[in-house]
């Protein structure tokens, strides 16, 4: 997909500039998650109702980190 081609894009510039560790966060079970779980990020752990959705509720989010090589 386009979003996964720029998520390897961002991985190749921070590996560019010598960072060694990514983190991210994305909302619970959402597309972008899978998306990250299949380009090799590692979940660390949920937050419960960490993120404000635009309807007002509040969602679940992810963390997720990478090493580099």
């Amino acid at each position: 997909s386009a979003y996964g081609a720029q998520v390897a894009a961002a991985e190749a510039e921070a590996a560019r500039h010598r960072r060694t560790t990514l983190v991210l966060d994305t909302i619970s079970g959402s597309a972008a998650a899978r998306l990250y779980e299949r380009a090799g990020w590692e979940k660390v752990g949920d937050i419960p109702a960490y993120a404000l959705m635009p309807d007002g509720e509040m969602a679940p989010t992810t963390f997720y980190t990478k090493r580099l090589a």
